[in-house]
């Protein structure tokens, strides 16, 4: 017992040894961010701009690794022409979700006060608004709203959505820029045999306490 106690004890010290430059932190952050995102609907696509807000909460796990939750909301906005909606004319969407990131990140301390991190996890969004109206402000397509039809579309796509993600923070003292890429993994189409996905890179500035 006593040298599996022993054996224990010199293991753990090596691996805080070995991670003494690579030491994951706790606290609260809040962030702005921006991503040129893209709605993949079949054979079309639609690139929408997409702005970002939120607050992380960051927790140590073992040595450099810890785990960061989040909750963003997101705006999207497109405007142009587009055949999707069985509509060519000009016309403009805007979509509004909510969004929980859960990142697994190695924290890696290249010397003081400045950190370089890369993550990668999993973002849950739930979609809570999405209209398309043109130009006069007629109403052309309602993307989420199940009881709701417009051009003979009903219950057209799904609320909820699950993307994999993956990037790198860059940190000096309390200021952080990241940037990364996110792939949704669900079918957000719910109204027919079209496969509608989203896919984009992203960055932003994230201020921590």
């Amino acid at each position: 017992m006593k040298k599996t106690l022993v054996m224990m004890a010199v293991v753990a010290g090596f691996l805080f040894a070995g991670n003494a430059n690579a030491q994951s932190t706790s606290g609260v952050a809040v962030h702005v961010g921006y991503s040129p995102e893209t709605w993949f609907m079949g054979d079309n696509s639609m690139n929408v701009h997409s702005y970002l807000a939120g607050v992380d909460f960051r927790a140590p796990i073992i040595g450099g690794f810890g785990i960061t939750v989040g909750a963003q909301g997101r705006w999207s906005t497109e405007s142009g022409e587009d055949a999707y909606f069985v509509l060519d004319t000009n016309h403009s969407t805007n979509i509004v979700a909510a969004e929980i990131p859960l990142l697994l990140n190695y924290c890696l301390e290249v010397f003081e006060d400045f950190k370089i991190t890369p993550f990668a996890g999993a973002k849950f969004t739930y979609y809570i608004k999405g209209t398309s109206r043109r130009a006069d402000g007629h109403h052309i397509y309602e993307w989420f709203e199940d009881d709701k039809e417009v051009n003979g579309l009903q219950k057209p796509m799904n609320h909820f959505g699950v993307s994999a993600t993956f990037g790198l923070d860059v940190a000096f003292q309390h200021f952080h820029l990241y940037g990364g890429y996110s792939r949704g993994l669900i079918d957000l189409d719910n109204y027919d045999d079209t496969k509608t996905t989203t896919a984009g890179p992203f960055f932003g500035l994230m201020v921590g306490f």
